[in-house]
């Protein structure tokens, strides 16, 4: 019984030694995802009826500015320049007034005063900044934008689509949700194309519009802009080349025209990240 007792607590302290060993070698080789959550922004977007003519067109306080449809969304900094960021979010965000006229013509009658747009992005510290869309794509439902004053790191950009069973990950605001330093994080899989778009298996709700997906390497691979509608973990995407022409085609457009204005020494240090 003594023997036993002896070769049964050697053994425990063998197998303790070889746990604890292979355990130390799996942490070190693991590397934990790293969330860019300074590169998210949730995105706002206002549309307006002008009732009278204000006195200061840039108080959207005023009472002759009657607030008629509001919506939340997610967005991410996908470039820098010296005097702000350009913004990528989903397209429908950036459409509200569009879509409401829409409407009114569905119910076969015409808007009785003129409808403005007024779009704006917090950052993870809850300051508030202005945008100015540049472009959106219906068809992709993707949408860039530039705001002035932010100064944020931008994503890099993928230099290659993701592959079927690859692990994604996800920064987003769903139902409006963000804290002051804290980003709702998430993460799915890649599992294949579709006609005209590409699929996840990342949660999603109203307020998820517009987030990035990134793989691995914390670079963007795609934009939630949709999910199924009965069920919230299949996700849609715009197709990953159509979504990095988007946000390349449009920044360096805007920053050649820019750069025919008067402010070319400002926009030397615009820059877009690629990843490896």
């Amino acid at each position: 019984m003594i023997h036993i007792n002896k070769f049964i607590s050697l053994f425990s302290i063998i197998f303790a030694f070889s746990f604890s060993g292979c355990g130390g070698t799996a942490t070190e080789t693991v590397e934990k995802f790293k969330f860019p959550t300074r590169s998210f922004v949730k995105f706002e977007s206002k549309v307006y009826r002008l009732i009278c003519t204000p006195d200061d067109p840039e108080n959207y306080s005023s009472k002759c500015y009657q607030l008629v449809d509001g919506a939340t969304g997610s967005a991410s900094i996908v470039g820098e320049a010296v005097d702000g960021v350009y913004i990528l979010t989903a397209g429908h965000m950036c459409d509200r007034r569009s879509d409401m006229i829409r409407f009114n013509k569905f119910l076969d009658r015409e808007m009785e005063d003129p409808l403005l747009e007024k779009y704006y992005v917090q950052d993870i510290d809850l300051f508030q900044y202005n945008v100015k869309i540049l472009d959106f794509n219906k068809e992709d439902d993707t949408c860039i934008g530039f705001a002035w004053g932010l100064f944020g790191p931008s994503l890099k950009l993928s230099n290659t689509a993701p592959k079927i069973g690859d692990r994604v990950y996800n920064m987003a605001a769903p139902a409006g949700f963000m804290e002051k330093g804290a980003v709702p994080l998430f993460e799915g899989i890649y599992f294949g194309d579709g006609k005209i778009m590409s699929l996840y298996t990342i949660p999603a709700i109203g307020g998820s519009s517009g987030s990035p997906i990134l793989n691995e390497q914390a670079e963007l691979v795609g934009l939630i802009y949709a999910r199924h509608v009965n069920f919230h973990h299949i996700t849609i995407s715009p197709k990953y080349r159509n979504l990095i022409h988007f946000v390349v085609d449009n920044i360096r457009k805007d920053v050649e025209s820019r750069n025919r204005s008067h402010s070319v020494p400002r926009l030397k240090g615009f820059k877009i990240k690629f990843g490896k």
